[in-house]
């Protein structure tokens, strides 16, 4: 209590000092104690208040922030402001961390169902080593903001995705140099829906593209594109449309396309279409029928000749839809495996399977024994040239060096009866078979077929 001897007047300067206006006008313990009789069941009745107890701690709260006792009420706000937004910021990093894991993996984020998704998953996991993120993902589990949402998911996905753009941009600005040599490099960045197939709209759609990561249309130097005629006609081509803008941008018919259509039309036998389509339809069977991928294992694991040949693959392969020199690889594990597959088929048929006698009657023809026999040499002489046509740094005059060699060697082939089937030694894929131009550390035998 404080005296005033202006109004002659008891005072509780606490009360005075802070509570509010509104307060002081709504209560009388801010007021001034004139009845001296009754004063000190008054002085009393006015410690019970709740306002003077709120008015109190209030004035503590300040003589102890003027000591450097304590923070203010504001600065305690701020930190409790600071600590929220660091348990958040480390929340959102262990959820930034745990979307590219899952792009590493190309695993999905989410599920059929929210709680059993992938990223819930994988952060309760982690969450079980590390009680910040445990205590942070609890507290987040009565709130209206769980930052996990589909919608916050996706555009934590852009805000990645968008970084690894501007990082790939940024390479692409300049040039490579080491040594006084520029080393090309081949970058993907991205894919752009095109609303129309025509050429002009898909060479507007590029166009608009390179402006929008600020890359300039006229420092192209190549366009690479299939032959199609919307992409390399000569007037309303997309190669032609870009040629305007840039005009020492060359259009090249990607070779490896060529190739492969090479291919394409070299298989249109109709003996060869048959034995692939028998081929696929068997690599189909023993991959998605539990049942048969079990007879083809239990034949396999007890021939180990064929195991060794197979490098460790324990079923067959499907035929690649566009990629056709990657089929070498297939045709070579069916050819490898012929033997299992037989008998693997020959089980299931003598278990009631109808399907496996009828492929089991196909395979064991002549002409589609041949034809894959055929089919898979002439593929696999092909694999290493489509490769080296796929690198960044391929070298011209290389790459036509690798194509005489695969001609040559088909060449040769197709004309000596007595040369038989080259095996490599080495590599099966190698396009270098023993020729008079060719270095002699290549290991290739011919063998004489009887």
């Amino acid at each position: 209590m404080r005296y005033s001897t202006s109004t002659d007047s008891v005072f509780c300067a606490y009360c005075v000092l802070f509570t509010s206006e509104d307060a002081k006008e709504k209560s009388f313990s801010a007021s001034a104690i004139t009845d001296w009789k009754n004063l000190l069941s008054l002085a009393r009745f006015h410690e019970n208040l709740s306002q003077h107890r709120g008015s109190l701690i209030a004035g503590e709260d300040f003589l102890r922030v003027k000591r450097d006792k304590g923070d203010s009420v504001a600065s305690m706000i701020s930190s409790s402001h600071k600590k929220v937004a660091a348990d958040n910021r480390y929340g959102l990093m262990k959820i930034f961390e745990v979307i590219l894991l899952c792009g590493r993996q190309n695993i999905p984020i989410r599920g059929h169902v929210e709680e059993r998704s992938n990223i819930i998953a994988i952060l309760h996991e982690i969450a079980r080593s590390d009680d910040k993120l445990s205590d942070w993902l609890a507290f987040r589990a009565g709130s209206r903001t769980t930052y996990l949402s589909p919608e916050i998911q996706n555009e934590i996905i852009n805000i990645v995705g968008q970084q690894v753009q501007d990082s790939i941009y940024q390479r692409l600005s300049f040039l490579d140099k080491k040594n006084d040599i520029i080393s090309i490099r081949e970058e993907f960045i991205g894919f752009k829906h095109a609303k129309s197939v025509k050429g002009v709209a898909i060479s507007n759609t590029i166009v608009e593209f390179l402006e929008h990561v600020n890359l300039d249309i006229r420092n192209l130097r190549a366009q690479c594109y299939d032959g199609a005629a919307n992409m390399s006609g000569k007037y309303n081509g997309v190669q032609a449309k870009i040629l305007e803008q840039s005009p020492e941008a060359s259009y090249i018919h990607c070779k490896a396309h060529q190739l492969n259509l090479a291919l394409v039309h070299s298989s249109k036998e109709l003996c060869v279409r048959n034995m692939m389509s028998t081929v696929q339809e068997i690599a189909f069977k023993f991959d998605y029928s539990a049942k048969s991928l079990t007879a083809f294992t239990e034949e396999l694991s007890e021939n180990e000749n064929v195991q060794d040949q197979l490098e460790r693959r324990t079923k067959l392969r499907t035929l690649c839809e566009t990629r056709w020199s990657s089929r070498a690889d297939s045709l070579y594990t069916f050819r490898t495996a012929f033997e299992v597959v037989v008998s693997a088929l020959n089980s299931l048929k003598d278990d009631n399977d109808d399907k496996a006698a009828q492929s089991m009657n196909a395979i064991l023809r002549f002409e589609f024994i041949i034809s894959l026999v055929v089919a898979e040499h002439i593929l696999s002489a092909t694999v290493a040239l489509t490769n080296y046509l796929q690198k960044t740094d391929i070298d011209l005059i290389e790459s036509l060096t690798e194509a005489k060699i695969v001609i040559q060697r088909l060449s040769d082939e197709r004309g000596d009866d007595s040369l038989g089937v080259l095996v490599c030694k080495s590599n099966r894929y190698c396009s270098r078979p023993r020729h008079p131009a060719i270095s002699s550390a290549c290991r290739w035998t011919s063998t004489t077929q009887s």
